[in-house]
């Protein structure tokens, strides 16, 4: 605030016209003499500071845009003094330049400018470093051929959508409070693209097109934190799949083609397992035609526990209905799936073995007082993906048998099925407890280091070579570990690879055998996940157990 002076009394009158005015109260006699009302007369408290916020703002960001326009000058080039030492010549030559005659050696003072990537580099070389696989993209589409790995043509809408994802991934890792805006900004413009592409039908057929989709699938993962981010996931998942259906068999014929439609054959799994619905018809034509294509092994026990997965689906679309099926009928062909399942678990290398980790310390990672401690991340998520299924199989049979035994008249009756449930409920709390076992790993944690703290809402020490959820595969133990676990190289939580992992620990708040310590913990973990490691949809997810009907709003532990 700047001091005026002392302000002038008189009316707006005769101030303008800088006459004397006589203040009358009922008005000043020279509007009087004009024939004119007076306007009346300021308050002379309001007059006695004028605000300068503005005018000082204004010179300040003046200021700050001419040093910022100092900055990117480059100093114009001084031609150094000639040196008689005879010297290998090294003359650069412009247009509109003099060039330099043999004999001279020119210096230039050199500038600390540095390169600043766009907001298009930083979500594109984002997503590549985190999401991808052995892919890669090429402009032309000659280049975008089958070999060694994965080839894809990057197409316009391909690219808005890797620069979406990126930017929202990058936006929930540095905080940055401008990084949203641009990655939604980004969404948008890739679903305009992502139309206008389906508009064609070769377009429509590309890989670029169907890997676009389910980037938006990823992105509404990473970014939204709501129940209409996870109905928008579904709605993203339903176009890959009309897509690979679009598709057809041809697809089968390239590596890129083949991982993709696998890919689209997990989530649209887990969507039909969340709704009771069957796998399309139309889908399972696809996927008997990949079991018999050249390229797909269906002897691994990984393709074996899909074709479960499919017939589970088909089962409790089923159940579901009730007018096809008898609960005796579900609960016996659950029993076979599980056991089909346990087989094609058995025949897993033994390198996927875990060690189990038994330790008192850390309770707020630490749930059930043991983790398990995989070889990598991939071995991780396929053991994580077997239990939450034979969870779900268990939970069908146990619900059936609740049912079935409380219905009028009772469908199961005698000992044999009591004790079906007993054992059920057993193995329903074996699994539960793996799978909570499995969690600390996919965060970082290490037995016998500085762990991850939750409750604190914030990671006390990330182990690995940078502070960062995304470091290299290599080094995640940093404390003294057992000697047993040194060849572990899980790397800490990464957004592509951690969504199974968070809907496996919904899957386990969401029984009706999961205690009410346990639900909060899982609500408060995932809420944690979200909010530290930088995946949105764990957020959504820990609302929906903090609801929870049948453990009510949940508490802190």
């Amino acid at each position: 605030m700047v001091y005026r002076g002392k302000p002038s009394k008189g009316c707006y009158s005769c101030r303008q016209r800088k006459i004397k005015c006589d203040q009358r109260q009922e008005g000043c006699s020279q509007c009087l003499r004009m024939g004119r009302q007076c306007p009346g007369y300021r308050n002379q408290l309001d007059l006695a500071f004028e605000n300068e916020s503005e005018k000082i703002e204004g010179k300040f960001r003046a200021k700050a845009s001419a040093k910022k326009r100092r900055a990117n000058t480059v100093a114009p080039r001084e031609r150094a003094p000639k040196d008689t030492t005879p010297m290998n010549t090294v003359s650069v030559v412009r247009k509109g330049a003099t060039a330099v005659p043999p004999g001279t050696c020119t210096t230039t003072p050199t500038t600390s400018t540095a390169l600043t990537p766009s907001i298009e580099e930083l979500g594109s070389c984002f997503f590549y470093s985190n999401f991808c696989s052995g892919v890669t993209f090429a402009k032309d589409p000659a280049q975008a051929t089958g070999g060694g790995m994965s080839t894809c043509e990057l197409d316009e809408h391909l690219l808005v959508s890797m620069q979406a994802v990126g930017l929202a991934s990058l936006s929930n890792f540095t905080k940055n409070p401008t990084l949203p805006q641009q990655a939604t900004k980004k969404y948008l413009a890739a679903i305009g693209l992502i139309n206008k592409a389906l508009q064609s039908p070769q377009q429509a057929k590309k890989d670029s097109t169907l890997l676009a989709v389910m980037a938006m699938g990823i992105f509404e993962t990473v970014h939204g934190s709501d129940k209409q981010s996870l109905l928008a996931w579904k709605n993203h998942v339903s176009g890959a799949v009309a897509l690979v259906k679009l598709r057809g068999h041809a697809q089968l014929n390239t590596l890129i083609g083949r991982r993709m439609f696998l890919q689209a054959t997990a989530s649209l799994l887990v969507c039909c397992l969340k709704q009771s619905t069957g796998v399309p018809a139309s889908f399972l034509d696809l996927l008997d035609d990949a079991a018999v294509h050249p390229f797909v092994d269906t002897t691994t026990p990984i393709w074996r526990l899909r074709q479960v997965m499919v017939a589970f689906a088909t089962l409790k679309a089923r159940a579901a209905n009730r007018s096809s099926t008898t609960p005796a009928q579900i609960v016996h062909e659950a029993l076979e799936l599980d056991a089909r399942a346990l087989a094609a678990i058995a025949q897993f290398p033994p390198d996927w073995a875990c060690d189990r980790v038994v330790t008192d310390n850390d309770p707020h990672v630490v749930f059930f007082g043991y983790c398990l401690i995989y070889k990598d991340f991939w071995t991780a998520q396929i053991a994580t993906a077997a239990r939450a299924f034979r969870l779900l199989l268990q939970d069908t049979v146990r619900q059936t048998l609740l049912a079935g035994m409380a219905a009028e008249p009772p469908a199961f009756t005698g000992p044999a099925y009591a004790e079906l449930l007993h054992s059920t409920t057993l193995t329903l709390y074996h699994l539960q407890h793996d799978l909570v076992a499995c969690f600390p790993q996919h965060i970082g944690y290490a037995p016998g280091g500085e762990g991850l703290d939750p409750a604190a809402g914030a990671a006390t020490t990330w182990h690995g070579p940078s502070d960062s959820p995304w470091p290299s595969f290599k080094n995640l133990f940093a404390g003294p570990v057992d000697k047993r676990l040194e060849w572990v190289n899980l790397p800490v939580i990464r957004c592509a690879g951690s969504n199974l992992v968070l809907w496996a620990m919904f899957l386990c708040g969401s029984l009706d055998v999961c205690s009410h310590d346990l639900r909060c913990w899982l609500a408060r973990t995932l809420r944690w996940t979200g909010h530290v490691v930088g995946i949105n949809q764990a957020t959504a997810l820990a609302d929906i157990l903090e609801t929870d009907a049948r453990g009510g709003p949940a508490e802190a532990r």
